[in-house]
């Protein structure tokens, strides 16, 4: 018998134990985090297609989304912005939207999928190294990594050099 109709282990799909951080969270808290991570999202959303109408309807359905999920949400899992860039992601796949050239000078095919993806998290929704390890699942020196090899393919950055090389001869 379980102690209480919260019981983390209840496979019925009602939500675990409220945690103490949960309770300080007030019911207007959604209304926050959306209004706090629309920006970053938008500029995610550009990522994967130039078209205006198509990035307010990606907005529209991801807060949606966190709306409805929003009794679900563990604040010691992840932070909010974590959260709502998970679900944006699970939005795009929905969709079958892949992400489109992160820059003019692209070449087809220069960049992989999950190169894009760390692409568009960094510089479109203007994440950390940290936020988006938490969100791919990768360590954050492997995304920092990532991040500079395609920022060098792509031409937004110069390679890293070591040591005397790295000096400029003046």
């Amino acid at each position: 018998m379980k102690d209480s109709a919260w019981d983390s282990s209840d496979t019925t799909g009602e939500p675990g134990p409220i945690s103490p951080m949960r309770m300080q969270l007030g019911p207007d808290e959604p209304a926050r985090i959306c209004a706090r991570c629309a920006p970053g999202l938008s500029g995610y959303f550009r990522h994967y297609t130039q078209a205006p109408a198509i990035v307010k309807e990606l907005l529209a359905e991801t807060m949606l989304t966190a709306w409805n999920l929003w009794p679900t949400y563990n604040p010691e899992e992840h932070s909010t912005t974590v959260w709502a860039f998970t679900i944006a992601q699970t939005v795009l796949h929905r969709r079958g939207i892949e992400p489109g050239p992160i820059a003019p000078q692209e070449a087809p095919n220069a960049l992989s999928r999950p190169e894009r993806e760390i692409l568009a998290l960094k510089l479109g929704g203007g994440l950390s190294d940290d936020e988006i390890a938490e969100i791919t699942g990768l360590r954050q020196p492997h995304v920092h990594l990532i991040l500079q090899r395609a920022l060098e393919r792509i031409g937004l950055a110069r390679p890293e050099r070591s040591g005397a090389a790295a000096e400029d001869p003046a």
